[in-house]
């Protein structure tokens, strides 16, 4: 059966990219983690897929409901909100330094 190319970038609120992430294809429940720039990517038949995202730190997210035709590529950004929204993620990255991953 052909396949479809799911891929996404999962970032946080001031757009930096979130590592770690877990990702998760529902109904079909294959889950990835996206790699250091936040990415992710994934092959998967035609159908209709949602998109449930979690990392430490950060409260869960779920994608509207997406339609994947036969030979289809698509691309999928999500945003994370910190669970704890009285620390926002600037606080965070001045405490852990620049080149640290908020998670």
């Amino acid at each position: 059966m052909p396949s479809c190319r799911l891929s996404g970038v999962i970032r946080d609120e001031l757009g930096h990219p979130v590592r770690s992430a877990l990702v998760v294809v529902h109904p079909i429940d294959v889950g990835m983690v996206t790699g250091v720039a936040g990415e992710f990517a994934v092959q998967l038949p035609p159908g209709r897929f949602r998109l449930q995202v979690q990392a430490a730190g950060f409260r869960w997210a779920e994608s509207e409901e997406l339609q994947l035709s036969r030979g289809a590529v698509v691309r999928q950004e999500m945003v994370l909100t910190l669970r704890h929204p009285n620390q926002p993620v600037r606080q965070w990255r001045e405490r852990l330094g620049p080149r640290a991953s908020v998670r």
